[in-house]
Formats: structure tokens, C-alpha cells, sequence
């Protein structure tokens, strides 16, 4: 059943003059004896009108669902076919002329075919039209000269009879009096345009483009009155003169006329009669060739009524946005009455042959009872219903989505439905894999070691894994539907106050839609009756509205992390009350001397206060003859010799001159500066003036006979004691690991060989030191290493600084030494290298976090593949559609003036471009994702150079270029895609085109070397730097034409080429000069080795 508009075309188009038809694209299921086309798909007639039917040479009564060749001469059909071919594979229009011979005369043919693209974008229908050229032509070639994109075909023209020339004089005759008959009703139309323009209720002007400026030439009665007919002295005034004070006016009249179209545009100004100002719509419509008609509309009234329209609005726009592509309308038993040209195109079938039967034979049977099920259900309560079924289709069985409506008649019975349908075979794949992704996704996370939970947009827990249940000492059941505001929950925050259901991260992710990291949180456990510390991450998902859909909560046990942290600061407390406690004086200063810490003892023996003392120069405090020598002793220090002693007189706080030792070690940041200075003092005043005494002393009663007794007795022990001492020092010696004997005060007395060469010093270097200069600082806080009276045994890592600047991390083993009298002595100490361990720790972190990393680059690379293959598809659709209206109004429009006719060449050649760049982001998608079927055959290669250089015939006829084409005389033939190979030798010759000057030449060859068959394209462009070669075959590289031109393309056609030549296991090389042109060859394993 046809609609309105497909009855009032039919009878113009069965009237034309010129031959309409159609062809149907299908595969071919067996070769016929006389194509000789070369091409995979047949050509059957669907539709001809009688204009068409009158040209046939052979008489057919319904050539209609016929092939080429069962209504035209075996030589005709070839060359119909031939054509019908180029145009499929170039998906271009296509003309060329056709000569036929009967015994009455022999006529000249003009034929135009053009190709009509699904969604997916391949052809599955031709349009042709045919004209038959007046005796005036001198030739075929002179028909298609008047076009620049035709090819020109070579054919043999017999000269007109006598009784041809009478009857072309009675078309010619019959025309004219047709043309008569439109020219009448082309007065009548104007009329009634002219009576229609005057009465149009809204005011209206009509400018004409004369010059660089628009005149006046035309209004309508609403416009008088507007303008209480002070209209009427304006006409013939220029829009410059008018609107002066308004050039934005001036400007939408040149747009609209620039841009043949229409534009809407609002302002606002107060009419004559008004005394306040309204809103206007002003449409600017043009109007071919050099005219724009303005419409204004008062819209006052209507933009206080948006409010109310946008509900309406927004019911209508969501109705739209419900239809799909496929629209049809059928009885309730199912037998089709309309469907569009979408439907038509996506079963592979035609109108007439799907109107008239039941849609079920598109159903797989099983599925039958189900939809007729579902149909059954309509009525005039349920008038729509949406489902989902398969159905057959020309690619197999894919997945469709009806939203069907029931049309009721008076009585509230249905009549008919109509049906919107579209494709969700993808979806159906997505929803799949994400089935598959789903269950991968839930494995993993029970195999995670750490606690995941996921929860909903309620923070409702959906899933948890193992680990979580095991953490949280609770099971399954008491786990899932639990939310973070269940009362049975017991969290603190970290100073262990109450942690409230709200603050927790899930809800706060949920709340402000952002990640929600590091939050640590304490957690009762009641099976365990403990606590335990988390450390908790929250990431909500959000879905493309931007709504909550989950919330994914990790969180792993820092319990241990927690306790160390306590222990580290109860060592930090001891460390500070020791330091406090000390009777030497305590300091650190910056290299100027500026004091930044000092304990109580120093604060005593100078006798001011802390905060007296930090910011003051510690300079000041040794005498004024030392001072320069000291500042210069501050700056001494570097890397290599961080530690060092200094003695210097200064006075105290009862201004005496006192004597002070200062034991120093400089610390540096990672650029080797010196940051700072940490000193440990005595006054040594009494100490020297007890060693000067005790010289004295023993000088004195050096001839005393007992004390010689005594010396030799003590003597006698102390061999004793050397020996022993040697014996231990030899058993100390052989050890691998690091020995140390401190005395009370925390300073070596004692060290093996392997400790000094653990840290890069001598012995004799480290002797006499604190211990504390050999160790970090944080370490030192973190885990002091100096002995214990109270402990026994004590083990902690700690970190040293070598004497190069380097660090050593080692386990501390320490024991108290104690005398013959129970007074404790010292402390020794064993030290064991863990360095290479500790590196290897760091190195698994590292290793994890790249992984980690790796993992989100993976899913970001997939997004960007699908993102590519969405956007490039659904922008196929729109540019088909275009390219199908820029033929039709080629084949219609049979005279248009050169400006008309040139903007129309425009609109094709840029919807070619636009159609090349989707299918190589296509191409890149399918690569990149690994979904590209391969199609593995013979391929000749003859057959792919000759099917190529056709696809750029036109290229290089609009460029003034020359292709040679060098056959080979062996039929070379390699296994693989006959169409991707046929793609990569187009892309070659198109970039030979782009950058070969005019009148230049092309050379494509074909030749065997050894086992590989080699496809070269040389040409005589400007050539390529050096530094380029490599890069053009990189993804979106492309190199500026030789013109000024803007580039054809995003960098993809070298790029594709290498991934399909690759694909076939060959290679792509470049060989070039700059000013001699280059040379691009495709080597190919040849099918015969």
C-alpha cells in the first residue's frame, strides 16, 4: 500500500522523459557464463519506468526482478554491469554513454548511475537514469564534456536516418509543448505564490542582492500596516541606508544569502504605536538566485508562554527521541502495510516484497508464539508496548527493539500497529560481555587480598568479597544489605571519637560524587571482641547521566601500621627525654650558626631560655678571637666529611671563660647542601685542668716504690687481659657481621674490622665517635639503637650513612654489658646487612604500582578504541543520506546555472572526503580492537592494480595527471583481502595524486622478485625529507600538500596501509629524493612460493 507522497511522485516519474530505474546490489551466488565484470555482487532490476523500458533493445513485457543480461545484448549487459561495478566499488556516481543500434536507428545514451548505502555503508541499491542525447550532439564524448567529473568512454555512433530525425522533431515538438503547458502553470503558481506572499499574517519584506548591498523590492499588506504604510517610501533603499544604527541586521541578510539557507534571529525594539518594547523573530529565508525574505514575528506573548511549552515540549521530544530507524505499520495478523526505505534497506529486500506479507517470516520461528503473545496484549487501555526480539536478516540473525502503538477505530477496536524498530544486536554483544566482564569482575575481587566491598546508591552492601568478611569477622549473610548507618556498626575516628554513619567514605562518595582516599577508620569486631584499624578508599561509578550506580569500597588491615606508630612515638618521647636529660650540652644550628634546637642543659649552662636562645647565633658564644675561625669551621663540612670535633673558649652564664668541646655532623638534603648542623658539647675546663694535675702527680711520685709495685702488678693483669682481649678481638675479626662496644655514654670503644667496612671508614675513624653520627636521624628517632640497662636483648632495623653519602639498612642486635660489680658498662652490638633486601621490598612496591598503572592504560586505550568505532558509525548514517540527495539532485536537476552547478560539485566532493575519513577511522577502530573480519583467498594482484587504477580514474583526470600502468604479463597472485589490498594500492595512488604537481606522471607497476610479488607507485612529487620517512607511516602523521591546500585527511591512510600489508605478512618501504619525487612499494609473499 503506497502512502501520500509515494502517489503523488509515482505519476511524475512514470511521465518523465528520461528513463528512471533501479538496481538491486546482492551477492552473487553463482557466476553467470556472460559477466565478464570482474565484480562479487549481481545487479537485478527492481524498478524502470516506461521511459527506460522504451530504450531496451530487447523486447521484454516485465524486465522488473530480471538480471542485465536476460533484457540487454550480451555486449551491453557487460558494459552496464562494468559500470554498475565501478560505481559499487568507488561508492561514487558514475556516468558514461551508451550507444544502441535497432533496425531503425541507432541512439546515444547518457547514463548515470548512483549509489545508495545502508547505515553500515554498504551499497545496496543503484539509482540510474537515462537521457537520450539530441541528433545536435557531435559525439558521446562531447555529452560528457559538459560535466568535468564524467568519464569519457570510447563508443561507435552510427549517423542519424531520416526517420530518425522526424521522430526526434515530434519529441522535440511534444516537449515544447509541455514546456508551454509548465509555463502556464508556472503563471498560476505565482499568482497564487503572490496572493499566499500578500496575505501571510505576519509582516514581511523581500530584499534583493544587487551589489555589495541588499535593496528593498517587495512587502506584504502585514508589513503595511505595521509600518502604517510608511513602508511604501522605502522600497528601492539600500539596507545600509535603513539600518546604519543596526549593521547586525545588514550582517544576518549576508549570512543568509552566503550561506543559502535559513537563519532565525531574535531582537527587540518598540513599534511606532507602542510605548514600551517588544520581542521579534526575524527568519531570513533565501531565496534563489539573489533574494531573502524576512518574516517578523511578534513573540512576546510566546516567550512568556515557554514556560507552560517546555512540559509539552519536553513529552514531544521524548516521543522523537523513541523512533529508531525502522518504521512500519502492519494488521493485527501481522501482514505489513508500510514500511520505509530504512526497513527496506536493513532486511536487503524491496517494498514490494516484504508490503502484503506477515513480518513473521522475518521472525525465527521459536519466537513466534512470544510476540504474538505480546502483540495480543494491545488495546486501546495498552495501546504501546516495547519488546525485544531476533530476527533474519541478510547478515544472519541479529537483535531489533520495537516500540509498537496500537491505532484504535470509533468502536475501540484495533485496526493496525505501528511499529518503531531498531538495531540492538551490539547492545545485546555489550550486555554479553558485560555479563562475562561482570563475573570476571567478582572472581578477581574474591581473589583480592584486601577487603572490597560493593555497595549501591543507598550504600547498601551488594558484594563482598573473602577477604572483606574475614577482616570484618562477620559472614556473608550478616554482611550484604547491611548500609554504613546501621546502628550495629562501631567506629571511631583515629583520636578514638565517635565516627558517625554519615562521615563514613561510601556515603561521602556518594554525597559529592568524587573519590573518597586514605580515610582511617577503627572498626569493633564482636566475634573477635577487638578492634581493628582500616585504612578505607571509596570510588563511586557513575553512569553516562551522571547518577550513582555503585560504589566500589576498599580497605585493608593497618592495625599492625597503628601499633608501630604508637611505638614510634613512645621511642620519639624517649628519645626527646634523653636528649633533655643529658648533662652534655645539645644543639642543632644552621650553617650561619643560627641555633634551631637546644636541650635543658644547654639552656642551664648558659642560663638563658629556650626561646632566648633559637634565632640567635651560637657563634656568639665563643670568644670574640675564635669567632672568625668558627664561622669558617661551619662551612667547613661537605658529603665526604659530614662529622668532625672542635674546641674553643667562650664564657657561661656566670661569665666565666670556660673550655668546650663540640662534637658535629652535618646534615644534607638530596642536592648534597648543607641544611643543618647537629652538635653534642661538654666543658671540658675541669677535665684538662684534672689531666694537667694528674701529669703533675705522676711526674712527682714517679720514684715512689709501692706505686711501681702497683704498676707492676697491673701490668701483669693487663697482659693477661691483652691476651684474652686478643683472643676475643680474633673471634670478633672472622665474624661476617658488625661488631660495636659503647660505653655508657653511647660512644664506640670498640669495633671489628667488617662494621668500620660496612659504613666506608677505618677503625681508627670511627673510635671515640657516638654512635649517633653513623646514624640516620629518622632512624635514630624511629629506633634508638644505644643500649638498654633495663632490657636484656633488644632487635630493630636501623639505618646507617656511609662515610660516601650512601645508606645502609641492617638489623640491630644489642645486649647490656655489666662488670664484676653488676654496674651496667655498655652495650654490644651486632649488626647484619639487609640492604639488598630492603632494595628488593621497594622494588615489588614499584612493581605493583606499574602494574596497577598498566591495568588503568589498558581500560583507557579500550574506551578511546570504542569511542572511535561509535562515533565514526553513527556519523555514516547522516553522511549517506547527504551523499543519496547530492545524486538524486544530480540526476534530476538537468539544468543549473554554473554557480548552482558548482556549490553542488562542492557538497559531492566533500561528502566523498567526509565519507573517506569515517572509513579509515572505521578501518583504525576495527584494527586497533582486533574485530576486522580477514577475508583469506587468492587475490590476483592483476586484478587489484586494474580495479585500482579505475577507482582513481577521475582523481587523476580532474588533476591533469598521467597514470601508467605496467601490467604484468604472469597472473601474480598472493593469499589475503582482496579489498584491503585493493584500499592500500587506492591510498597509494591518492597520495600520488595529492602531491604530484598538474601534468605530471604516475607509474604503476607490478613485478616478481624471488618469492615476493612487488606493487610500486612512483610519482614526480616533491619528495620526502629524511627525517620524515619514518614518521609518515606513524599514527596521525601527515605531511603538508606541495599547494596551499588544507590536508584531505587525519593522518590514518599510510598508517592502515602498514597494518594490512603487515597483516598479509609482507612490508611497505619508501624510497625518495627531494625535487625527484618518491617511490612507495608493497612486498607481498607471492601465493606460488
Amino acid at each position: 500500500m503506497m502512502n501520500e507522497g509515494e502517489a503523488a511522485v509515482l505519476p511524475l516519474i512514470e511521465h518523465l522523459a528520461a528513463g528512471l530505474f533501479i538496481l538491486a546490489v546482492e551477492p552473487k551466488v553463482e557466476p553467470l557464463v556472460e559477466s565478464q565484470h570482474g565484480s562479487s555482487s549481481s545487479f537485478r532490476l527492481v524498478f524502470a519506468n516506461p521511459a527506460f523500458r522504451q530504450l531496451l533493445p530487447v523486447t521484454v513485457p516485465d524486465p522488473e526482478g530480471l538480471q542485465p543480461s536476460q533484457y540487454l545484448p550480451l555486449e551491453l549487459a557487460n558494459s552496464f554491469c562494468r559500470n554498475a561495478s565501478l560505481c559499487e566499488l568507488q561508492q561514487e556516481t558514475v556516468h558514461y554513454v551508451l550507444s544502441i543500434a535497432d533496425p531503425v536507428q541507432t541512439r546515444t545514451v547518457l547514463v548515470t548511475l548512483s549509489p545508495v548505502q545502508d547505515p553500515s555503508g554498504r551499497v545496496v541499491q543503484l539509482v540510474g537514469c537515462c537521457q537520450v542525447q539530441p541528433l545536435a550532439s557531435a559525439s558521446p564524448r562531447d555529452a560528457l564534456n559538459s560535466n568535468s567529473n564524467r568519464k569519457t568512454l570510447a563508443v561507435e555512433i552510427q549517423s542519424p536516418s531520416y526517420q530518425e530525425l522526424a521522430r526526434i522533431n515530434a519529441d522535440l515538438q511534444q516537449k515544447i509543448a509541455e514546456m508551454q503547458r509548465l509555463e502556464e502553470a508556472l503563471r498560476q503558481s505565482e499568482i497564487q505564490f503572490r496572493a499566499q506572499y500578500k496575505g501571510i499574517p505576519v509582516p514581511t519584506y523581500t530584499w534583493q542582492k544587487r551589489g555589495e548591498n541588499f535593496v528593498l523590492i517587495d512587502y506584504n499588506d502585514a508589513a503595511a500596516i505595521f509600518t502604517n504604510n510608511q513602508i511604501a517610501n522605502f522600497v528601492g533603499i539600500t539596507a545600509q541606508v535603513l539600518f546604519h544604527d543596526a549593521p547586525e541586521i545588514l550582517a544576518n541578510l549576508t549570512q543568509s544569502f552566503l550561506e543559502r539557507t535559513t537563519i532565525q534571529r531574535r531582537n527587540s525594539f518598540c513599534p511606532p504605536d507602542q510605548d514600551e518594547p517588544r520581542q521579534f523573530r526575524a527568519s531570513y529565508v533565501f531565496v534563489p538566485p539573489d533574494q531573502i525574505m524576512v518574516h517578523t514575528e511578534d513573540v512576546t506573548q510566546q516567550e512568556q508562554t515557554e514556560a507552560e511549552l517546555q512540559q509539552s515540549e519536553a513529552r514531544y521530544r521524548a516521543i522523537v527521541e523513541d523512533q529508531t530507524e525502522l518504521i512500519a505499520r502492519y494488521l493485527p495478523d501481522t501482514t505489513l502495510i508500510f514500511v520505509n526505505e530504512a526497513y527496506c534497506r536493513y532486511f536487503g529486500k524491496s517494498r514490494e516484497q516484504l508490503i502484503g506479507r506477515p513480518f513473521l517470516q522475518l521472525v525465527p520461528p521459536e519466537e513466534h508464539e512470544s510476540l504474538l503473545a505480546c502483540i495480543e496484549t494491545l488495546s486501546r487501555e495498552k495501546p504501546v508496548a516495547i519488546y525485544e526480539h531476533p530476527v533474519l536478516s541478510s547478515e544472519g540473525v541479529v537483535w531489533q527493539q520495537w516500540v509498537d502503538r496500537a491505532i484504535v477505530d470509533a468502536q475501540g477496536q484495533v485496526v493496525e500497529f505501528q511499529g518503531v524498530g531498531r538495531d540492538i544486536t551490539e547492545r545485546k554483544r555489550v550486555e554479553e560481555a558485560l555479563r562475562a566482564s561482570e563475573e570476571n569482575f567478582r572472581r578477581l575481587i574474591q581473589s583480592l587480598q584486601v577487603g572490597m566491598l560493593l555497595q549501591g546508591p543507598n550504600a547498601e552492601i551488594l558484594l563482598g568479597n573473602q577477604a572483606a568478611l574475614d577482616l570484618l569477622g562477620v559472614s556473608e549473610s550478616q554482611l550484604l544489605g547491611k548500609t554504613s548507618f546501621d546502628a550495629e556498626w562501631r567506629v571511631v575516628h583515629e583520636d578514638g571519637s565517635h565516627f558517625p554513619g554519615e562521615e563514613h567514605p561510601v556515603p561521602r562518595a556518594i554525597a559529592t560524587r568524587q573519590p573518597v582516599r586514605n580515610v582511617i577508620m577503627g572498626v569493633y569486631r564482636p566475634g573477635s571482641s577487638d578492634w581493628i584499624w582500616l585504612l578505607v578508599n571509596a570510588e563511586p561509578q557513575l553512569s553516562t547521566e551522571g547518577d550513582i550506580t555503585h560504589v566500589i569500597c576498599s580497605f585493608s588491615d593497618i592495625t599492625e601500621l597503628k601499633q608501630a606508630e604508637r611505638a614510634l612515638r613512645t621511642s620519639e618521647e624517649r628519645y626527646r627525654n634523653i636528649v633533655e636529660q643529658q648533662t652534655d650540652l645539645v644543639c642543632r644550628f644552621l650553617p650561619d650558626g643560627t641555633l634551631t634546637f637546644v636541650n635543658e642543659a644547654y639552656c642551664c649552662y648558659f642560663g638563658r631560655s629556650r626561646e632566648e636562645l633559637i634565632g640567635q647565633s651560637a657563634i656568639l658564644f665563643a670568644a670574640a678571637e675564635e669567632q672568625d675561625a668558627l664561622t669558617h669551621y661551619f662551612h667547613s663540612f661537605s658529603w665526604g666529611n659530614p662529622i668532625s670535633t672542635y674546641e674553643h673558649w667562650g664564657t657561661n652564664a656566670q661569665g666565666e671563660k670556660r673550655l668546650r668541646r663540640w662534637r658535629d655532623r652535618a646534615i644534607f638534603d638530596e642536592q648534597g647542601h648543607c641544611i643543618e648542623i647537629q652538635s653534642v658539647g661538654q666543658d671540658i675546663t675541669d677535665r684538662r685542668q684534672a689531666e694537667e694535675a694528674l701529669i703533675r702527680a705522676r711526674v712527682a711520685e714517679a720514684a715512689n716504690q709501692a706505686l711501681a709495685q702497683e704498676v707492676t702488678e697491673r701490668r701483669q693483669v693487663e697482659a693477661a687481659l691483652r691476651a684474652s682481649e686478643e683472643r676475643y678481638r680474633r673471634m670478633i675479626e672472622t665474624t661476617i657481621e658488625g661488631v660495636w662496644i659503647l660505653d655508657t655514654q653511647s660512644r664506640i670503644t670498640f669495633l671489628n674490622r667488617q662494621m668500620a667496612a660496612m659504613l666506608g671508614y677505618s677503625v681508627e675513624e670511627m673510635l671515640g665517635h657516638f654512635i649517633f653520627d653513623f646514624v640516620s636521624e629518622e632512624s635514630l628517632v624511629a629506633s634508638p639503637i644505644e643500649g638498654n640497662p633495663q632490657n636484656s636483648f633488644a632487635r630493630h632495623d636501623s639505618l646507617f650513612q656511609r662515610k660516601d653519602g650512601s645508606q645502609l639498612w641492617a638489623i640491630v642486635s644489642t645486649n647490656p654489658l655489666w662488670d664484676s660489680d653488676g654496674q651496667y658498662t655498655g652495650t654490644l652490638g651486632m649488626v647484619t646487612d639487609i640492604t639488598k633486601r630492603k632494595q628488593a621490598e621497594d622494588l615489588e612496591r614499584a612493581n605493583l604500582e606499574l602494574q596497577r598503572t598498566n591495568a588503568s592504560l589498558k581500560r583507557l586505550e579500550k574506551l578511546k578504541t570504542e569511542m572511535v568505532a561509535t562515533v565514526s558509525h553513527e556519523i555514516r548514517l547522516p553522511i549517506a543520506s547527504v551523499r543519496t540527495a547530492i545524486s538524486a539532485l544530480q540526476i534530476m536537476s538537468l539544468e543549473l546555472d554554473p554557480e548552482a552547478q558548482e556549490m553542488l560539485d562542492l557538497a559531492d566532493d566533500e561528502s566523498r572526503r567526509v565519507t573517506r575519513l569515517v572509513n579509515e577511522l572505521l578501518d583504525f577502530s576495527k584494527l586497533s580492537s582486533g574485530t576486522y573480519r580477514w577475508r583469506e583467498e587468492a587475490v590476483s594482484l592483476n586484478v587489484v592494480l586494474t580495479q585500482a587504477a579505475q577507482a582513481t580514474r577521475a582523481l587523476y583526470d580532474s588533476r591533469q595527471l598521467v597514470l601508467h600502468h605496467d601490467k604484468t604479463l604472469n597472473d601474480l597472485q598472493v593469499c589475503g583481502d582482496a579489498d584491503r589490498l585493493i584500499q592500500v594500492v587506492v591510498n597509494l595512488l591518492d597520495n600520488a595524486a595529492k602531491f604530484s604537481p598538474p601534468q605530471s606522471q604516475v607509474w604503476l607497476s607490478l613485478v616478481q622478485q624471488e618469492n615476493e610479488a612487488v606493487v610500486s607507485v612512483r610519482d614526480q612529487g616533491p619528495g620526502i625529507a629524511v627525517e620524515q620517512q619514518d614518521l609518515i607511516f606513524e599514527l596521525f602523521r601527515q605531511l603538508a600538500p606541495p599547494s596551499k591546500e588544507r590536508p584531505q585527511g587525519v593522518g590514518l591512510g599510510l598508517y592502515l596501509c602498514r597494518q594490512i600489508v603487515h597483516h598479509h605478512g609482507g612490508r611497505i618501504e619508501v624510497m625518495t629524493q627531494l625535487g625527484k619525487g618518491s617511490t612507495f612499494s608493497v612486498f607481498l609473499p607471492s601465493l606460488d612460493v
